[in-house]
């Protein structure tokens, strides 16, 4: 759902998991959210933001897909 998100993941060697460990949140439930199935929380999108060091338009970018959390 954030091509951008993912993208950047993969720059820096995160999955899914490691991601939703630094944001304090469980794995399943970040990949809802990250599905759009569920919504971020202003603290977990602020996190990410942090560990990215970019900007909410750039990473948050949405597309159609749905694939995410490979692992």
């Amino acid at each position: 759902m954030y091509p951008n998100l993912k993208a950047e993941m993969v720059r820096k060697g995160l999955s899914f998991k490691d991601l939703a460990e630094q944001v304090g949140t469980k794995y399943a439930t970040f990949c809802k959210k990250c599905r759009g199935d569920s919504e971020l929380t202003i603290p977990e999108i602020y996190k990410i933001l942090e560990i990215f060091g970019m900007n909410f338009e750039y990473l948050f970018k949405k597309d159609n897909a749905t694939e995410v959390c490979d692992g």
